[in-house]
């Protein structure tokens, strides 16, 4: 009896390409998934990761390149900061 779906209003089993139950009730896709219990959360912890030296040493430099325009934003931000500042009056020195 392992071939339908179990209809939460009746508790009738419902064969699987029906879309809704003798009783009324209509199968969608969210009740579906609550159904089925795929969307139950769960935790993961990543306790390794296999990369070779290559493929490190590629996503590294990315990494290294993609952090210049960080670094590029919050100079200017000093810059703009220590202009204002000095224009008021306060020195950082």
């Amino acid at each position: 009896m392992g071939t339908g779906k179990k209809c939460p209003k009746c508790d009738r089993v419902v064969p699987m390409s029906d879309d809704n139950c003798s009783c009324g009730f209509v199968f969608s896709k969210a009740s579906l998934i609550a159904l089925q219990g795929e969307n139950k959360v769960e935790r993961v912890v990543i306790t390794d990761i296999q990369m070779s030296f290559g493929s490190m040493v590629v996503f590294m430099v990315g990494w290294a390149l993609a952090s210049i325009p960080a670094f590029i934003i919050l100079f200017l931000f000093g810059l703009v900061a220590f202009v204002v500042l000095g224009a008021i009056g306060i020195t950082a020195f």
